[in-house]
C-alpha cells in the first residue's frame, strides 16, 4: 500500500514538472511585446507567427497584443512612457512620419549595416518604400495595395468578363450591368478610404505635398491642390457614389457585409483583407480579385507598395532590440512569408516565395487576378506614399468631405479642395511648429 502511495506521488510530481517546466523556461527567456493592428484571420496568423517564433526557440517570449486601429495604436504608444511602450510596434504610413520625428526607435539600417539582417531576399521596390534619405527605418511586414474584389458567380449571370475591370470606364459599366440584369441590388462600392485615393494619384505619377511628397524633405504644404490629383479623384467619387447603382460604405467592414451578403457585386479594399473577406463569405460564392483600375489617360500607372511595417523601438535596451531581430528574421523565412501570404491575402514580399509551389497553385487554382496584382508590384518604380505628419488628418478630412458630398448635392469639387487644401495646410504648419 506504501509503494503504490509513493508511486503514485512521484507521478505526480513529474507531471507537476513538465507542466511547470514551459512556465520556468518563459521565465528564463527576454520578454518581448509585440503591438500589431490586424484582426480576424490576418490577427490569427500573427499569433500562430509569433508562436512558431517562441518554439523555434529559447531565448526570447514574444507576446503579441492586438492594439484595434493603426490610428488607436499610434495615440497608444505616443501618449505611452518609453519603458511601457512594446518592444516592436506594427504602424502604417500614418504613423511614418509621426515615429520619424519622435526618434523613439532603432533604424533598421542600423542592423543591416552591423551584419545582424540580410535583405536581400526581398523585392528593392518594397524596401524602398520604408527609405527615408538613403536609409530603411522601419521592415516591410503586411504589404498590400487596393483590389477589386468581384463575386464570380455574379459575375457569370450578368455576363460581365472581368478583363474590363482594368479601367474605371469599364468598372462603372460593370456595376451598372450587375443590377441591370437583376443579379445584385448594387453593382460596386469603393470604400471610403483617402489610402485608395492616395494609390490612384500615385498612378497617375502625381504627389500629395511638396519636396518629393515629403520623402526629399520635411513637408510644408499640399501641392495636390495644385497639379490636379484632388480635382480628379474627388470629381471621379462624386460621379461614381452619386450612381443609384453604387453602394456607399464608410468603412471596410459596412462593405465586406454587403459582398458577403451578395447585395453588391464587387468592391475596392485592400487586396491583404482577402483572407478576412474569405473567413466572412465561406463557401456561399467565388471570392476573386483584380488590380485596381486605372484612370483615362493613366492606362499605364501602377501602385506602389504600401500597408505597415514594423519598427523596432528604442527603450535603451539593445538586448531587446536584437531580440526583434530575431524575430523578423524568423518572419523572412521563405515557409513563414508563404503561410502568411496564403493565410492573410497580403502580398509577398521576397522573390522566392512567389515561385513557391503552395503559393503558384493559390494563384493558378483558387485567386488567379492575385498574381496579376503582385505582377505590378513587381513593376511599380514609385517609391511609397506621401510623408507627412498629418496624413491621418489629410484622410480623415478627404473622407468626410467625399461623404459630404454624397449627402449635399450643391458641394462642388471646388469647394471640398479649398476646405481640404485651408485645413491641412494649416495642420501641416502646426505639426512642424511642434516638431
Amino acid at each position: 500500500m506504501r509503494r503504490k502511495w509513493f508511486l503514485t506521488l512521484m507521478i505526480n510530481l513529474i507531471v507537476i514538472s513538465l507542466a511547470l517546466t514551459p512556465i520556468v523556461a518563459a521565465q528564463n527567456r527576454i520578454p518581448l511585446t509585440f503591438w500589431y493592428s490586424l484582426g480576424g484571420a490576418s490577427s490569427a496568423a500573427i499569433q500562430e507567427l509569433v508562436f512558431k517564433f517562441n518554439q523555434s526557440q529559447d531565448k526570447y517570449e514574444l507576446t503579441a497584443e492586438y492594439q484595434g486601429s493603426y490610428n488607436d495604436s499610434l495615440l497608444k504608444f505616443t501618449s505611452t512612457p518609453t519603458a511601457q511602450r512594446p518592444d516592436v510596434i506594427h504602424i502604417n504610413e500614418i504613423g511614418t512620419a509621426t515615429i520619424l520625428d519622435m526618434g523613439d526607435y532603432y533604424p533598421i539600417q542600423d542592423f543591416i549595416d552591423n551584419g545582424q539582417l540580410d535583405i536581400s531576399p526581398y523585392m528593392t521596390n518594397v524596401l524602398n518604400a520604408y527609405r527615408y534619405s538613403g536609409k530603411m527605418y522601419a521592415f516591410p511586414f503586411s504589404i498590400t495595395v487596393p483590389a477589386i474584389y468581384y463575386n464570380q458567380e455574379a459575375f457569370e449571370k450578368a455576363g460581365i468578363d472581368p478583363s474590363t475591370l482594368a479601367t474605371y470606364k469599364g468598372f462603372s459599366e460593370a456595376s451598372k450591368k450587375l443590377v441591370s440584369s437583376g443579379v445584385t441590388e448594387y453593382g460596386a462600392c469603393i470604400v471610403n478610404d483617402t489610402w485608395i485615393y492616395e494609390q490612384l494619384m500615385a498612378s497617375m505619377n502625381l504627389d500629395i505635398v511638396d519636396n518629393g511628397n515629403g520623402r526629399q524633405g520635411r513637408a510644408t504644404k499640399l501641392v495636390a491642390d495644385e497639379n490636379g490629383a484632388l480635382n480628379t479623384v474627388l470629381s471621379l467619387m462624386k460621379e461614381f457614389n452619386d450612381e443609384p447603382t453604387t453602394f456607399v460604405a464608410t468603412k471596410s467592414l459596412e462593405a465586406r457585409t454587403a459582398f458577403a451578403s451578395q447585395q453588391v457585386g464587387m468592391y475596392i479594399e485592400t487586396a491583404g483583407n482577402y483572407g478576412v473577406t474569405k473567413q466572412i463569405v465561406e463557401d456561399a460564392f467565388t471570392i476573386q480579385q483584380k488590380p485596381l483600375f486605372r484612370l483615362d489617360g493613366y492606362e499605364n500607372g501602377l501602385p506602389y507598395a504600401s500597408g505597415a511595417a514594423l519598427w523596432v523601438v528604442d527603450k535603451g535596451n539593445a538586448q531587446k532590440a536584437s531580440g526583434v531581430i530575431e524575430f523578423i528574421k524568423f518572419f523572412m523565412e521563405q515557409e513563414n512569408q508563404v503561410e502568411f501570404a496564403l493565410a492573410t491575402g497580403y502580398l509577398p514580399i521576397r522573390e522566392d516565395v512567389i515561385n513557391d509551389e503552395r503559393y503558384q497553385d493559390y494563384v493558378t487554382n483558387v485567386n488567379p487576378g492575385n498574381w496579376e496584382i503582385v505582377e505590378e508590384l513587381i513593376e511599380s518604380t514609385w517609391p511609397g506614399g506621401a510623408l507627412f505628419g498629418s496624413l491621418g488628418e489629410f484622410r480623415r478630412v478627404v473622407n468626410s468631405q467625399i461623404l459630404a458630398m454624397h449627402d449635399d448635392k450643391k458641394l462642388t469639387v471646388d469647394k471640398v479642395i479649398k476646405e481640404v487644401t485651408n485645413s491641412i495646410n494649416e495642420q501641416i504648419m502646426l505639426y512642424n511648429l511642434s516638431n
